[in-house]
């Protein structure tokens, strides 16, 4: 695989699994973490979507039925 001079090779994404999303979200805010919630209702679940310090997406899903 070649890359353009300066570019290099980035996941796309990374995916968890989790419960408990309240204090997950109260941490991400105490931090000043920035996240936006999508609920995807066809897999019953709530996606939280963050990046790492690199950019990288990653997004952490829970139990829709904790709301």
């Amino acid at each position: 695989m070649t890359f353009a001079e300066g570019e290099s090779l980035r996941m796309e994404h990374m995916a968890f699994r989790a419960e408990e999303r309240e204090a997950f979200v109260a941490q991400l805010e105490d931090h000043g973490i920035a996240y936006k919630l999508f609920p995807f209702e066809a897999l019953d679940i709530v996606l939280v979507f963050i990046r790492d310090p690199d950019g990288n997406r990653i997004h952490v899903d829970f139990p829709a039925s904790e709301s």
